[in-house]
């Protein structure tokens, strides 16, 4: 499951990892948003089947965005 505030990044992380074979879905949102992680956690099981672990790897910084 990928996941960024960004769509059209989430979809290309996606095709990147899609092309080696692996299996991947995208949820496009933020987590900032007190909606977005059932929606998120719902996307997984969705297309997965199931969740088995979530890694908290936001880049965020409270005075700026890490990614330039």
């Amino acid at each position: 499951m990928i996941n960024d505030i960004d769509a059209d990044v989430a979809q290309a992380a996606a095709d990147e990892v899609n092309e080696t074979g692996a299996k991947t879905a995208v949820c496009a949102g933020s987590v900032t948003d007190a909606e977005f992680p059932d929606r998120l956690v719902k996307t997984c099981v969705e297309s997965f089947g199931r969740l088995d672990i979530i890694v908290n790897n936001a880049g965020y910084t409270w005075d700026a965005v890490i990614q330039t």
